[in-house]
């Protein structure tokens, strides 16, 4: 377990934050004394939300070139 400065932790959250995500656990100290700790989240399978709003697979159809109608529409 990493430990770490609060003032290091302020300055270097970004690659902390990495590190948490990579499974890693960051105690952070102020004047050498343990005051915060860092952990990942564990996210149930239930409150994960599917990607994308199409429900099922998508046809090689929908990534094809619009037709003239359709690209009129969007200009």
């Amino acid at each position: 377990m990493l430990e770490v400065d609060v003032h290091d932790a302020e300055t270097q959250l970004s690659r902390l934050i990495s590190v948490v995500e990579r499974g890693g656990q960051i105690v952070v100290t102020r004047y050498g004394k343990p005051v915060a700790k860092l952990v990942p989240i564990e996210i149930e399978p239930s409150q994960l939300r599917p990607v994308g709003f199409v429900a099922g697979e998508v046809s090689d159809e929908a990534f094809g070139p619009l037709s003239e109608e359709e690209l009129q529409r969007w200009q």
